[in-house]
Parts: C-alpha cells; structure tokens; sequence
C-alpha cells in the first residue's frame, strides 16, 4: 500500500525547485515591471539555463502554462505569447520567467532563450510574458516547442525554479505575394518592356516595398532592376513596368523572368519574398522600314529615275536616315544615295534615285538593293537589313534605244538613196 505515496512523493519531487538566496544569481531583479532580455549563447544543443538556485529550500511553485501563441509568420517576426498562472496558495515575488527553443528556425531577438520579468504573482493570478520573436522563412506551419522555467521568490524569501514547463506556438502563413497579367513588348534587337501587377497576397501589410527584377546576363538586359511599390496593403494591388533591351544576337522565344519583393519587417530587418516568375515570349526581329515601288521602269540602253517609298515600321521615331541603293549587271547605279531627316512610326519619304540599264539588257525584272543607316531612339547608330526591289526593263516601242538609233540610221539612208535616184531621172 506505499507504493502509490512513495510514486507521489516521487513526482512531487520532480516538480520542486531547490531555493536560494537572492544572492545566487548575482544583480537581483527589478522589483517591479516587465522586461525582456535575449540569450546570448549559442551552439550545438539546448541552450544554457539561469544558473539553478541553490540553498534553503523554497516552496514548490504549482504554476501552468494556460496559453501561449505568436503573432509571427514564417519569415517574419513578432511576438510570442505565454500566460503563466500561479495556482499555488503562496504568493510569489521576483518572478522572472525563461523562454526556451531547441528549433533554429523559432528564435529570440536572434539568440534561442530570452529572459523576462514579471515581478510579484500572487496564487490565483496569472501573467503575460511577452517575447519578440523570428521563424526562419524555412519555418513549417507546425507547433514549435518552447521550455518555459520560472525563477521566483517564496513567502519565506527562498528563492525557487519551476519548470521547464512544455508550450507549443505556430507561426502564422509566410507573407506572400502573386503577379498577375505579366506580358512583355519584347522583340529581338529592339526595346521593349516588362509589365504587369503585383498583388499582396497577405497575411500582412507592406511598407516600403521594393520589387527587383533578377538579371542573369546575356541578350536581354534592363535599365533598372529595381522598381518601387511603396506601401501594400494585404489585398492591395500595384502595376509594375521594366524597360529593357533585347540585343540583335537574341534568339526569339519564350523567356522566363525571375521577381522578388524586398520589404522591411517590424524588427527593422530587411527580408525578401519567395520567387515570382513572368513568362513572355520575345517576338522575332521587324524589319524597321518598308519599302514600296513607286516608279522602277527603265528602257534597256538607258537611264532613269528609280523611286521608292520608304516607311518608319518601328515604334520609335528614327532620325538622320541614309538609304543607300547597290545594282548588278545589267542596272548600274548611277547616284546610290538618298537622305531623311527623321521618320516618326508610320510615317512615309520618297527617296529618289538614277540607274542606268544596258542595251543587251532583256525586258524583265532585275533586283536592286536597298540599306539604311540611322539613329534609333536612344541615339545609337544601326544598320538596318537589306531590302530587295525590283527594276522593270522594258524595250520600247522600237525594242529600245540601240534599235530606234538603227532604224534611223537606215531610214536616212533610204531618204539619201531615193533623192539620188530622183535626181538622176532629171
């Protein structure tokens, strides 16, 4: 029949703190208030206790943990909760309560135990200790473990440990963002832009909110990566635009975009969100102008007027334009240049130029072919591609310039033959 008051009186023991005086723990206590001090030690394990009380004996302290929680979200940080309650009969004093945590990602300002002063709980009554706390942005959305131990004062002014008492807390979902309608004006060797909007997905509100846009080299480059979304509210959304520049050595095709927002969080450090991802395409080269025939005939054995329309096909307007024309056998050019000032998008010149054709040349089509050197709109010089236009060779009433001449060489001689003959008849 022992047994059961020996396993009591066991468990009993388990529970009681041996007492100390004050003295033990050096400096004592502020006698009243609340303040909370991180630990400073680190490594490999659980992290040190307050030195144990040592001494005359104090009352066992019946305390519970009634509550705990945090308002902390995974990457984030906060506060973590614990209510303690004194359901002895003895009233307590010096008070002074540790935080514990063996999990990296949960820790304390930084450190993994923080000490907090609650002063005098009399029996019955109850406590709030308030801790500032980080979860890792690896924290899981689980319970993570907190060893809570009270050091206190009993009536008799011993002084006492209790504890560690168990209290589990779970971070709240990590702040989260989504980009929504990302789409691009991208086009190989041109400019173009990045757009889209950004919403603040919760669980928190934002402030000075930054969202960079991470570069990894080769043929598309931006002229800012940083673009600034200021305050967003959970739910808010914000429109977002990059410029950026897609090389001629580019290759068309999907692209995907790599984004982060960077923000401050309620301690003063700067944190930054998980991924997001724009897929776009970026379109194949356009050719800047187009090119139209307006008179292209020539006679074979002789010269003439060749005129083209040219056309700004771009989005941007395109200034000191020089138009140069090339001609094989049987066309040679005979004044290869032509000059605009500047072409807005859509808008249209006519340039004029003088080919000469040879005699031998057939009545057919023969290509000419046409380049531009200008100034784009950011004040670099380009060459555009080569344009091919066709000449129109054509022979002429008389089967073109040579054979007219031969006609009229053999109809003086006839006229000179029939006036002899008349002559002679007289």
């Amino acid at each position: 029949m022992r047994r059961p008051l020996l396993l009591a009186t066991v468990l009993v023991l388990s529970a009681v703190a041996v007492g100390v005086a004050p003295t033990a723990f050096g400096q004592e206590a502020p006698e009243n208030g609340t303040n909370a001090t991180a630990g400073t030690d680190g490594g490999a394990g659980a992290p040190p206790q307050p030195p144990a009380p040592s001494g005359p004996q104090a009352v066992p302290a019946d305390l519970e943990i009634a509550s705990a929680s945090t308002s902390a979200n995974a990457g984030g940080t906060g506060t973590v909760e614990v209510v303690v309650e004194n359901d002895g009969e003895e009233d307590l004093s010096a008070v002074a309560v540790t935080l514990q945590s063996s999990n990296a990602a949960l820790t304390f300002g930084g450190a993994p135990t923080a000490r907090v002063y609650v002063g005098d709980l009399g029996a019955s009554e109850e406590a709030t200790i308030e801790a500032e706390a980080s979860f890792a942005p690896s924290a899981e959305n689980r319970s993570y473990a907190i060893d809570v131990t009270a050091d206190y004062t009993d009536e008799a002014g011993n002084r006492g440990r209790a504890g560690p008492y168990a209290a589990g807390v779970t971070p709240g979902e990590r702040q989260s963002f989504a980009i929504e309608d990302g789409n691009s004006t991208l086009r190989v060797g041109a400019d173009g832009t990045l757009s889209g909007t950004i919403a603040n997905a919760g669980p928190n509100d934002v402030e000075d909110a930054v969202l960079l846009l991470r570069e990894r080299g080769g043929t598309v480059t931006a002229t800012e990566t940083e673009y600034a979304l200021g305050d967003l509210a959970a739910g808010e959304e914000a429109r977002f635009a990059y410029d950026l520049s897609v090389s001629d050595a580019a290759s068309a095709g999907p692209r995907q975009f790599d984004l982060v927002v960077r923000y401050p969080t309620d301690d003063g450090s700067v944190t930054e969100s998980a991924p997001l991802y724009v897929a776009t395409n970026v379109s194949a080269e356009r050719d800047a102008f187009a090119v139209e025939s307006i008179r292209t005939n020539v006679s074979a054995g002789d010269s003439g007027e060749v005129r083209l329309r040219v056309t700004n096909a771009g989005d941007e307007r395109v200034t000191d334009v020089s138009a140069k024309l090339f001609g094989d056998d049987p066309v040679s050019v005979d004044d290869s240049e032509a000059y605009v000032r500047a072409l807005d998008p859509g808008e249209s010149a006519t340039l004029t130029f003088r080919v000469s054709v040879a005699g031998s040349a057939l009545a057919k089509d023969y290509p000419v072919s046409l380049d531009f050197q200008y100034d784009d709109g950011d004040g670099d010089t380009r060459l555009s591609s080569t344009y091919r236009v066709p000449v129109e060779i054509e022979r002429g009433e008389g089967g073109g310039v040579l054979w007219q001449r031969w006609l009229l060489g053999v109809g003086g001689l006839g006229a000179l033959a029939l006036g002899y003959l008349l002559v002679g008849r007289r």
